[in-house]
């Protein structure tokens, strides 16, 4: 009995001995989730497109074009490959075609706002609607996976749009900063598929876009 009791007071030490996670207000950080489970009833989603992610304007003010340029790609890929992964109730236009002609397009259009684009690479992909992911926070790790000074932060939002008349279909927004376990013991569950360790910011992306994709797919299965 008393070899579990130091078990347990080491390992707690040791958990709480890592940076406790907390947003720009001060107080602990909560993860903060919102969407639709349900596609509006008249849509039409049968072809696809995945656009080039986008930034608010937060994230661009606070981070560097590289690194934008980084992240984007790496989100947009790993959007794409959970969608072909799943085998969601759709068709799905290759990415490198859809990269192809936004390339085009961007040049020939400069300055055109994002959903204007996308729905001018949709249309000239005969795709019916596209899905658009938006980056508003996506704070690395400072540290290591078993301590941390900052955890990792993500927040993103999928928005769903119809490419002939531009209405938003669906949309889920889920956003994150990874606490300790002793923070929130009902995330024991959480923390255990992670490893019992603090997540770098791609970790808990991968996540994230995993989760959206598994609501995007119910809804257009129960549509």
């Amino acid at each position: 009995m008393k070899y579990l009791l130091l078990i347990l007071t080491v390992s707690s030490v040791l958990i709480s001995a890592c940076a406790i996670p907390i947003d720009n207000t001060g107080k602990p950080a909560t993860p903060d989730y919102s969407g639709s489970s349900m596609i509006v009833p008249d849509a039409q989603v049968k072809k696809l497109i995945v656009f080039p992610a986008i930034y608010t304007d937060s994230f661009k003010n606070e981070t560097s074009e590289i690194y934008r340029k980084k992240k984007g790609d790496l989100l947009t890929s790993m959007v794409y490959n959970e969608l072909a992964l799943n085998r969601v109730n759709i068709r799905l236009v290759p990415h490198f075609e859809t990269l192809k002609v936004y390339k085009e397009l961007s040049s020939r259009h400069p300055g055109y706002p994002d959903l204007d684009i996308s729905r001018m690479v949709a249309e000239e992909l005969n795709a019916d609607s596209v899905l658009l992911t938006r980056i508003s926070r996506y704070s690395d790790r400072k540290g290591s996976e078993v301590g941390v000074k900052e955890p990792a932060s993500v927040s993103l939002t999928f928005e769903l749009y119809s490419a002939g008349s531009g209405k938003m279909l669906w949309v889920y927004h889920y956003g994150e900063t990874q606490e300790p376990l002793l923070n929130n013991v009902s995330n024991i569950n959480k923390f255990i598929k992670r490893g019992a360790k603090w997540i770098t910011a791609d970790e808990l992306a991968r996540e994230i876009v995993g989760r959206a994709v598994v609501k995007l797919q119910s809804a257009i299965n129960n549509k």
